[in-house]
């Protein structure tokens, strides 16, 4: 009997040593994505923050030095190596040798902007498998590693159904044109949709509006997409005032708002509110 209460108690205080290390281990991230999927398969072992403020225009926001100071000493720094994350990377790990740094990115590329990396559910599969297997080589036990990949493959189902998702959407949908404001939404060309963007960067811009022009006035269409946050050219609200058409917001999880996380929401939750979206006008 004593030497089961002794047991216990060795391994309460291993337990209580193990919370106690990770309570002290911060990770820090960079987009919501990046963080969502650390935070899912490394939560055990720190605490995972980005280190963008709820809700920011992470384009215009700048960090402080004090910030820098912060965020270089974590454990771990997740960034987006195909931005100019990659020179914040590089001055952090400047600052500290012993930081371990995670191109979530690697091996990627993106045409219009790199929200595309983590609303196309394969790519975001890279993502996550990209934060795994560095996760992984930063391990320095079977266990830990074990534990890693048994949540990358939990992480790895709910991204393909994502994907199964949008793919029984093309494959289902009743309509198969939807109106966008931004290139951003071509990925969704290859879900059996035809994206007709209307994006002021496009050299075919004028034959885009007349196809657009020629749906709208068939009753083909009724809604256009538009990125939140983003701002539209005076053209293009003039466009969508004189068509009557109802504007759509799709969220790129630069981050996510107070709100969204007060009420619980995270990356495939959001994915989900997307396509219900789009399936408004799909499914007319």
């Amino acid at each position: 009997m004593k030497k089961i209460i002794v047991l216990l108690l060795s391994l309460l205080l291993i337990t209580g040593c193990q919370n106690e290390e990770v309570s002290t281990k911060t990770a820090y991230a960079t987009y919501y994505p990046l963080e969502y999927a650390t935070n899912y398969m490394y939560s055990s072992f720190a605490k995972v923050k980005s280190i963008y403020p709820n809700g920011i225009d992470t384009k215009s926001y700048e960090l402080t030095e004090k910030q820098k100071g912060i965020y270089s000493n974590g454990v771990t720094f997740i960034y987006a190596g195909v931005t100019d994350e990659v020179k914040l990377a590089a001055e952090f790990l400047n600052a500290n040798s012993n930081l371990n740094i995670i191109d979530g990115t690697k091996g990627l590329s993106f045409s219009n902007d790199v929200c595309e990396l983590w609303l196309d559910p394969s790519n975001y599969l890279m993502i996550a498998r990209n934060i795994k297997s560095t996760l992984i080589d930063y391990t320095s036990n079977v266990y830990d590693e074990e534990k890693i990949d048994k949540l990358y493959n939990e992480l790895k189902i709910k991204i393909s159904e994502i994907d199964v998702e949008l793919t029984m959407m093309g494959k289902n949908a009743s309509r198969k044109n939807i109106l966008v404001t931004d290139n951003i939404f071509n990925y969704l060309s290859k879900y059996n949709i035809n994206v007709i963007s209307i994006d002021n960067k496009n050299e075919s811009n004028t034959k885009a509006l007349n196809e657009a022009k020629k749906l709208i006035n068939n009753k083909d269409l009724k809604y256009i997409y538009v990125l939140k946050g983003s701002t539209l050219s005076s053209e293009t609200e003039t466009f969508i005032k004189n068509y009557n058409l109802e504007k759509l917001e799709i969220d790129p999880m630069y981050t996510l708002t107070d709100d969204l996380r007060k009420d619980g929401h995270d990356y495939i939750s959001v994915m989900m509110d997307n396509i219900a979206k789009f399936k408004t006008e799909l499914f007319r």
